[in-house]
């Protein structure tokens, strides 16, 4: 760069003629070297026309953001002569100054911008801003008469695309002025374009001045219609519960859509592209936030004059369950409800008007999904009673769309004051736990009643959990269609079946499935059975587990584990089947699922507590595999690795520590994304 350039042949070669014009006396001689002078003269007359068929613009000249700025340099050539490009490099002067704003000016050359067609050496320039002379510089890049590339004619080429980027938006209704440079010194850089000419292995200079073009002049920031904006709600409420979403929008008069929207969400700047004046805005916080309106710019990059508007979204949390104080302490008399969509394999939690938990629904695989859901949970004075068996004063109904074939998995919610009020009661039928301990022995009197619409009732075995982190009762249990649900409590008066069961449940293993149960009490019982089905339709009996009770009665707990040595991948369907020592049988209601990640579904997520999840893993190879926690603000809370063994492997995620809310979880292996998980903690 600089003044390094030499001087152009044709000159040198005029030079070296008038030298040997004078060191000639002889007449003769003269004469010939006046022919031969002639000759040259015609030879550099010709060049010089090959020299002058080129044409090179700045043109495409944009303003890409406020603080953004881009031009095309395109050379094209214009005569019958071909050359190919040695090199060309560029001084640039501009109106630096002018359109800074106070800012600093950097340049690039937009990666991947240059003709496909020039050789490598010629895709990259080196660029500087040089302050002192307010130029932009950019570098030579020289190719040899080997790899050179034919120009194209008659549209020619682009050279690459060159980006001015300040610190701060662009001086407002400035312009970049730009000129071409033919100037050499130390601050500044002489415009030159060498080529082969016609075919030529030796590089001719055939700058020519007169060929430089610039094309546009563009208004950097121009307010001629100024845009004032104002951040304002959307149709939605300002307070959410928890996992919920709301609605902020911009109102912008003047200007040229579309806009960009900055707004601070509390603890970043979000932006918005492409927006129009009045769209919602959806946000997802997970606590309450104020949004702030930073800058609005037009399609044209415009500032907008006037930003306002402060937005304040108030998030509620669900750790109240519906019909209680804070805290979960007491009940409340009254009726509320809510409805949600249960979809394929998917976990809702319902939730009132004051986002408070109602229940919640999880479509297991297998049977339809319920679609639509309406569920009321009511709270009475008084125990309610149905053909003399009482039931808590909390009771729920639950309203599907599809109400056939299910396989649903309900969750109710009681307090412990609901258990006190029920023993108060409840004449001869067992207590309920007086105290939050799911390990609690009066934990197996628990049932859960069920009334269909033509005020039939049945009673479900639960599985029954105390959340002792928000102070309630859980109960849970699986059902093929949905009715109203209440508590009741076994009545040993009225004891038919051979056992009580107090839970039914299992787990996996490396290679097998375990499966255990407790009985409460047991009653001329003789032996249980385990069935094993993968379609949860046909199912074939695998174990027979003689009864542990003597003579097959007891009033004691009794324990009961089994294996299942040979699960499958996907789904593996467990039913007990109890069996008196008269030969007479009854199903537990309960279906224990174990699913087993495979090569068909190798990635499986489920509960597994109540602050982590279990994840089945079937990997194809030793690897190491990344699990991100990602927030509903987009922001990774948490990273964990693990690394797998090729088959089948089992691991924890842990959420302990993180607010409670909806989470993503990514799984990355190989540097690639296998599966987004979203789950609720």
């Amino acid at each position: 760069m600089g003044s390094s350039f030499l001087k152009p042949q044709r000159y040198q070669a005029k030079f070296n003629a008038m030298n040997l014009l004078q060191s000639f006396k002889d007449t003769r001689l003269i004469r010939r070297v006046m022919v031969i002078l002639v000759l040259l003269v015609f030879s550099i007359k010709s060049e010089l026309i090959a020299q002058a068929d080129y044409n090179c613009y700045i043109k495409n000249i944009v303003q890409t953001a406020p603080n953004t700025l881009e031009f095309d340099i395109w050379l094209e050539s214009t005569g019958p002569d071909t050359f190919k490009l040695t090199f060309i490099q560029a001084g640039v002067d501009f109106n630096l100054t002018g359109i800074a704003n106070g800012g600093a000016l950097t340049g690039i050359m937009v990666p991947g911008s240059a003709d496909p067609s020039l050789p490598a050496s010629q895709q990259t320039h080196s660029i500087q801003i040089n302050t002192t002379s307010n130029q932009y510089r950019i570098a030579a890049s020289v190719a040899n008469a080997a790899t050179a590339t034919t120009m194209i004619p008659p549209a020619g080429m682009n050279l690459g695309t060159f980006r001015i980027t300040n610190t701060v938006p662009f001086t407002t209704n400035s312009t970049p002025d730009f000129q071409w440079s033919f100037i050499a010194s130390t601050t500044q850089t002489q415009t030159a374009v060498g080529a082969y000419i016609n075919g030529a292995t030796i590089g001719t200079n055939i700058t020519n001045p007169a060929r430089h073009f610039v094309l546009g002049n563009p208004v950097l920031n121009q307010i001629a219609n100024p845009s004032s904006a104002v951040l304002m709600k959307g149709t939605g409420p300002d307070t959410i519960c928890v996992g919920a979403s709301a609605n902020l929008k911009a109102v912008i008069t003047g200007g040229v859509s579309p806009y960009q929207v900055i707004y601070f969400d509390g603890q970043q700047n979000d932006t918005v592209f492409n927006y129009t004046s009045g769209n919602d805005i959806t946000v997802t916080p997970l606590v309450t936030t104020s949004y702030n309106l930073v800058a609005v710019y037009d399609n044209s990059g415009n500032p907008a004059l006037a930003n306002s508007g402060i937005v304040s979204v108030i998030v509620k949390n669900n750790n109240t369950i519906s019909l209680a104080t804070i805290g979960n302490a007491q009940s409340i008399t009254g009726t509320v409800n809510g409805s949600a969509l249960v979809s394929e394999s998917t976990f809702i939690q319902f939730i009132d008007a004051e986002c408070n938990r109602i229940c919640a629904i999880e479509d297991l695989p297998g049977g339809n999904a319920p679609g639509q859901v309406f569920a009321t949970v009511t709270v009475e004075n008084a125990l309610p009673t149905i053909n003399g068996q009482p039931y808590t004063s909390r009771w729920f109904n639950l309203i599907p769309t599809i109400n056939q074939n299910l396989s649903t998995r309900v969750s109710l919610f009681f307090t412990l004051e609901d258990f006190v009020n029920y023993n108060a009661a409840n004449g001869p039928f067992r207590d309920f736990p007086v105290v939050g301990n799911a390990a609690d022995p009066a934990v197996s009197n628990i049932r859960v009643i069920a009334v269909d619409l033509n005020n039939q009732w049945s009673l479900i075995q639960p599985q029954v959990n105390w959340d002792a982190l928000f102070n309630h009762w859980e109960i849970r249990f699986q059902v093929s269609d949905m009715q109203r649900y209440a508590l009741t409590s076994i009545n040993p008066d009225t004891f038919s079946v051979p056992a009580q069961l107090v839970d039914f449940w299992g787990q996996k293993l490396a290679t097998s499935d375990e499966l255990f149960w407790t009985s409460s009490q047991e009653k001329n019982m003789a032996e249980y059975r385990l069935y094993h089905s993968t379609d949860n339709a046909n199912y074939s009996l695998i174990k027979t587990l003689v009864s542990k009770a003597p003579g097959g009665n007891s009033t004691q707990p009794l324990n009961y584990k089994t294996l299942h040595v040979n699960p499958q991948p996907g789904h593996n369907y467990y039913k007990l089947q109890l069996v008196d020592q008269n030969n007479t049988t009854w199903f537990h209601s309960k279906i224990v699922d174990l699913f087993r990640s495979g090569e068909a579904n190798p990635i499986l997520v489920y509960p597994s507590g109540s602050n982590s999840y279990q994840v089945d893993y079937y990997s194809e190879t030793d690897q190491e595999i990344i699990v991100r926690t990602i927030d509903m603000s987009g922001r990774t809370v948490r990273v964990q690795k693990n690394y797998l063994v090729k088959g089948p492997n089992t691991f924890s995620l842990s959420l302990d520590g993180l607010a409670r809310g909806i989470y993503n979880l990514q799984f990355i292996a190989e540097g690639k994304r296998k599966l987004t998980e979203r789950v609720l903690y």
